[in-house]
């Protein structure tokens, strides 16, 4: 099925990629991607990777982590069904 075959593509393209996509089939709208957005979608890879254990995340509002922060939890959760989060968000 071509449509399994471009998710599993998406999921090994890692989370932005995964991200930018999901945010413009979801919210109808293409996700404007500032600066400070590749430094948290490298520390959500790193999360998922297991290199950081525990994140703080300290931004001003409306900079998206909270977004990022729902769609990393459905992310992880979809390339691995057995992970476990504990988040506040």
């Amino acid at each position: 099925d071509k449509y399994l075959y471009f998710g599993q593509r998406l999921l090994e393209r890692g989370f932005a990629d995964w991200f930018r996509v999901m945010f413009k089939l979801i919210e109808e709208r293409p996700f404007i991607v500032e600066p400070i957005h590749q430094e948290l979608f490298d520390t959500f890879e790193k999360i998922y990777k297991q290199e950081y254990t525990r994140v703080n995340i300290n931004l001003p509002p409306r900079s998206a982590k909270t977004t990022l922060s729902k769609y990393f939890l459905v992310y992880g959760l979809t390339k691995n069904p057995k992970c476990n989060f504990l988040t506040r968000i």
